[in-house]
C-alpha cells in the first residue's frame, strides 16, 4: 500500500513537472516571435535575482524546514515582490528623466521584475502542493528576522540600482499617511480581535490605494504634464505599502494571521492598482490633451500665416521698386 502511494506521487509529480516544462517551452516560445531579438530582450540576470531569487529560495526553505506549502508560498510572495521592484523602478524612471545614465537600470527593473514576478506567481498556483497552517507550525523568531533582513537588503540593493538609495527616503507626506492608517488599524485590530498581521496587511493595501488616489488628484490637479512630485509620491507610497504588505503576511507566519489574510484578492487589487498607474504614466496622448494642443497652437498658426503674408508683400514691393 505504501509502495502504491509512493509510486502514486512520483506519478504525480513527473506529469506536473513535464506539464511545467511544456507550459515553459510554449511560453518562450510566444515571447520569441515578438522581435528580431527573440527572447532575450525579455532576460535579464539581475532582474531575475532580484525578483525571483528571494520567493523561491524563501518558499523552498519554509517548504523543508516547516512542511508549508512551496506552491501557495510561492504565489502569495512572487507578484507582490515583484509589483514592489516596479515601483522601485518606476521612481528610478522619474529620477532618470534628468539622468539619462539611470533611466536605462530603472526602466528594466520597471519592466521586467513585474513579469518575472507574475511568472512566478503562475507557476505558483498551478503547482498548489498543500496549504499554509501556521497555527500549529510557526516559524522560529530567527528565521522571521533573518527573512525579513533578506527582502531589506534585497529591497535597498534594487533602490541602489535603480537610482541611488537617497533617492526614496525623505518622503515624509507618504510616512504620515501610513501612520494615520496604521494607528487606526492597529485600534480595530484591538476592538475586534483580529490577528494584528491581517490588520496590518489590510492597511497597506489600503495605503497602496490612497498614495494612488491621492497622487493623481494632486498631478491633475495641476497640470496635464508629468509631475515628478506627484508621481513620486504615489510610486513611494505604493513601494511602502506593499513591502509592509509582504512584511506583515513572513510574521503572519510565526504570529498567527496567514490563513486569515485573502492573498488572492490582494496580490489582484496590488496588480489592479499598479497596472492603472503605470498605464497613466505611459498612456498615449488622449482626446483632451490633443485638443488642448490645438488650441495651443491655433495663435501660432495664424501669426505664422501673417507673418508669411507679409514677407511675400515686401518681397512684392522689393520687386517693383
Amino acid at each position: 500500500m505504501i509502495q502504491n502511494n509512493k509510486a502514486s506521487r512520483f506519478s504525480e509529480f513527473g506529469w506536473g513537472a513535464l506539464a511545467l516544462a511544456g507550459g515553459l517551452f510554449f511560453f518562450l516560445l510566444s515571447l520569441n516571435g515578438l522581435s528580431d531579438r527573440g527572447f532575450s530582450q525579455f532576460v535579464d540576470a539581475t532582474c531575475g535575482i532580484i525578483s525571483g531569487a528571494f520567493p523561491v529560495l524563501v518558499s523552498t526553505y519554509l517548504r523543508y524546514r516547516y512542511g508549508f506549502s512551496f506552491g501557495k508560498l510561492l504565489m502569495i510572495l512572487a507578484l507582490p515582490i515583484g509589483l514592489l521592484y516596479t515601483n522601485v523602478g518606476l521612481i528610478g524612471m522619474v529620477a532618470g528623466t534628468k539622468s539619462s545614465a539611470t533611466i536605462g537600470p530603472a526602466s528594466a527593473i520597471l519592466l521586467l521584475t513585474g513579469l518575472y514576478g507574475a511568472v512566478l506567481s503562475v507557476i505558483g498556483y498551478f503547482w498548489d502542493d498543500g496549504q499554509i497552517d501556521s497555527a500549529s507550525n510557526k516559524l522560529s523568531l530567527a528565521d522571521l528576522v533573518s527573512l525579513q533582513l533578506c527582502l531589506l537588503v534585497v529591497t535597498l540593493w534594487t533602490m541602489d540600482l535603480s537610482s541611488g538609495i537617497f533617492y526614496y527616503v525623505g518622503h515624509a507626506h507618504v510616512l504620515a499617511l501610513y501612520a494615520a492608517i496604521f494607528l487606526v488599524a492597529i485600534h480595530r485590530s484591538k476592538s475586534q480581535e483580529t490577528a494584528l498581521c491581517t490588520t496590518v496587511a489590510n492597511g497597506a493595501l489600503v495605503g497602496v490605494l490612497l498614495s494612488l488616489i491621492i497622487s493623481l488628484i494632486a498631478w491633475f490637479g495641476s497640470s496635464v504634464d508629468v509631475d515628478s512630485v506627484a508621481i513620486n509620491y504615489g510610486g513611494v507610497g505604493m513601494m511602502l505599502g506593499t513591502y509592509v504588505y509582504i512584511a506583515a503576511f513572513l510574521c503572519s507566519l510565526r504570529y498567527g494571521g496567514a490563513s486569515s489574510i485573502d492573498h488572492v484578492k490582494k496580490n489582484w487589487h496590488l496588480v489592479e492598482a499598479n497596472t492603472f498607474f503605470i498605464f497613466l504614466i505611459f498612456a498615449p496622448q488622449n482626446l483632451g490633451e490633443t485638443l488642448r494642443e490645438i488650441e495651443d497652437r491655433e495663435p501660432a498658426r495664424i501669426m505664422e500665416q501673417r507673418i508669411e503674408t507679409l514677407t511675400k508683400r515686401i518681397e512684392a514691393l522689393e520687386k517693383s521698386e
